[in-house]
């Protein structure tokens, strides 16, 4: 059979921008502001519930002040528990005019052709070692009592407030909660882009109330990143803000350690015994961050693709990508949408250049490639293969322009057993003889007679 396969020319189509991944490193110009109440009222019926009590310990401080319940009565030596009516804990503190220098990483995936955004990895300290201090108070209000050591009357009835130091944030840690966040990327201008990244965001808050830690649950809480990234080649620049609100109430009773503080009126040792009803918690960040970073993968470019071509049945067809871009590449084929694997007459359906030999009617169709590295994946155009149904007629059989008596002298030398400069198949009549027949077949050919 004369085989033959006529290609088109390749097609290399304009590089246009592709997505890159990039890492940013949140740097130290960056700020966050904070601000943090907190409400916790006190159980103050059933059991367990909060109560006063003196510091007194027969063993362990013998000099410390009992308390005693009602104005009189008589001193039976014991240290009596006052059970509180009312009250609660409360703090409040913000940063003011010092805020906060975040530390963080993050990634980012940027197709600016296909407008998206993909942030992966968040993970961002906003407190970073600064400080995070809030002023917090008791409310109390209890019934009157007696202390001894000293001896004392203090008359209860009514709601007193006293300070009881400082709170401490000591941990305020917001991540990302999914593996990967997608966003809406514009162009600005200049190589600038503005986003938009709706996620979850896991908020871890620790803290300490008079150096004891204070109960804030874990909360995940949807956030939206926006701000602008700017790609010059192998690097970025990031400024994003980040907002994020966090108002939780944690149910209780909560236990907490038991906590001393100096009566106001006689200045008598007393512990404060605590059961919470609740913890109210409301904390805000506003973070401003500014993030360098450095490409860490070149999405995939394909710089050549698929050629259409059109070939007999029974002649291989051979379809090639070529692509440029980070890492060793995946190649996948496919014939319209069937993925092609390797079995057959297909070879290299994972590989640049697909084979298919030989080919059948069945064959024809678009055949596209898929490149993937390890941030992007791009789809090549199409290459159309047509395969017509047995040999296509030419009795130019020398390839000189014309059909003449040339190409039987030609045919004759050839079938003779002379030279075959053109490589043509002898055997003209496809009967799977080369002789005096394929001669004949080709002198009705040239004389306008149509190929057997």
């Amino acid at each position: 059979m004369r085989r033959w396969i006529a290609l088109a020319a390749v097609a290399v189509l304009p590089a246009i921008a592709q997505a890159d991944s990039y890492n940013f490193t949140v740097g130290a110009s960056s700020t966050s502001a904070w601000n943090l109440t907190v409400n916790a009222p006190f159980v103050v019926s059933g059991d367990p519930r909060s109560f006063l009590i003196g510091n007194y310990d027969a063993t362990a401080n013998p000099t410390g002040t009992r308390t005693l319940v009602g104005l009189v009565g008589s001193d039976n030596g014991l240290n009596n528990v006052i059970n509180l009516s009312a009250g609660g804990v409360s703090a409040s503190g913000s940063s003011g005019q010092t805020p906060l220098h975040p530390a963080g990483v993050f990634s980012m995936n940027i197709d600016p052709a296909a407008g998206t955004i993909v942030m992966t990895g968040l993970s961002l300290n906003i407190l970073n070692g600064g400080q995070a201090a809030v002023g917090a108070e008791v409310s109390l209000t209890y019934p009157s009592f007696r202390t001894r050591q000293p001896t004392c009357t203090v008359f209860g009835g009514f709601p007193i407030t006293l300070p009881i130091g400082e709170g401490q944030i000591t941990g305020l840690v917001a991540s990302q909660a999914a593996e990967e966040d997608a966003g809406v990327l514009t162009p600005g201008g200049s190589g600038t882009y503005t986003f938009a990244i709706p996620f979850t965001v896991n908020l871890l808050v620790t803290a300490t109330l008079q150096g004891e830690p204070f109960p804030v649950e874990p909360q995940s809480l949807p956030v939206v990143l926006t701000g602008t990234v700017t790609l010059d080649g192998a690097t970025a620049s990031m400024a994003a803000t980040l907002d994020i609100s966090n108002q939780q109430t944690q149910p209780g009773p909560l236990a907490m350690d038991p906590m001393p503080f100096t009566e106001p009126l006689c200045g008598g040792g007393l512990l404060l015994n605590l059961q919470l009803a609740s913890v109210a918690v409301n904390v805000s960040t506003q973070s401003n961050l500014v993030a360098p970073g450095v490409r860490t993968c070149t999405a995939v470019s394909i710089t050549q693709h698929p050629a259409n071509q059109t070939v007999d049945a029974g002649d291989p067809a051979e379809f090639s990508v070529q692509a440029s871009g980070s890492g060793t590449p995946s190649y996948q084929w496919r014939r319209g949408q069937t993925v092609l694997v390797n079995g057959g007459a297909i070879t290299g359906a994972t590989s640049a250049t697909l084979r298919i030999d030989p080919s059948a009617t069945t064959d024809a169709g678009t055949y596209t490639c898929t490149v993937t590295n390890a941030c992007s994946t791009r789809v090549s155009a199409g290459g159309v293969l047509t395969v017509n149904d047995g040999p296509v007629c030419d009795p130019d059989y020398n390839q000189d322009g014309n059909i003449d008596q040339d190409d039987v002298r030609y045919l004759v030398g050839v079938v003779a057993g002379g030279d075959n400069p053109t490589g043509r198949d002898p055997d003209f009549n496809q009967d799977g003889n080369a002789d005096q027949d394929d001669v004949a077949a080709l002198i009705n050919a040239v004389a306008g007679g149509g190929c057997p």
